[in-house]
């Protein structure tokens, strides 16, 4: 990922949730309401897919990093740094993982694009205001679990031990 910007790797994220958007598509054309997927459900099953594969990323972070791959987590957490070498990428996306609040701004990220997604939904569609909702309290589990992680990491004051 070091060649593109984040939000060039988000429109590809999107992408991913296409089994979903097929099976959305054929239920739209079926009940005569394509301009209602078309300009609501299917726009909001791409933050949908888009925030679900942020949160695999971090998830796999530490290895994919281990495997020399550079996930949207990874780029996020390595900032600036990106570039002289994977040892140096690695470092510092540990290190921002473990002691700021990078992961903060990371998660804002799919945090972001559930509202963008809910916004759009509205209440029209049950079935996605649920996968919405699981994703929050995903979100809210991988912090708390990277939390505690972080924790085991940081002596009394706060810094790295």
């Amino acid at each position: 990922m070091p060649e593109r910007e984040p939000h060039a790797e988000l429109e590809l994220y999107g992408d991913l949730g296409a089994c979903l958007k097929i099976a959305s598509a054929g239920v739209a054309v079926a009940s005569h309401r394509e301009r209602e997927w078309r300009t609501r459900i299917s726009p909001a099953l791409d933050r949908l897919a888009t925030a679900a594969q942020i949160l695999d990323d971090l998830q796999d972070v530490e290895d994919d990093l281990a495997d020399g791959r550079i996930n949207y987590a990874a780029w996020s957490l390595s900032r600036p740094i990106l570039g002289p070498s994977m040892e140096a990428i690695r470092a510092v996306a540990a290190s921002n993982l473990a002691t700021t609040d990078r992961l903060a701004a990371l998660l804002e990220v799919p945090r972001r694009l559930l509202a963008e997604a809910e916004d759009l939904v509205g209440e029209a569609c049950p079935p996605i205001s649920g996968f919405l909702d699981a994703y929050r309290g995903g979100i809210a589990a991988l912090e708390s679990e990277i939390g505690a992680e972080r924790s085991d990491l940081l002596d009394p004051s706060g810094r790295a031990a």
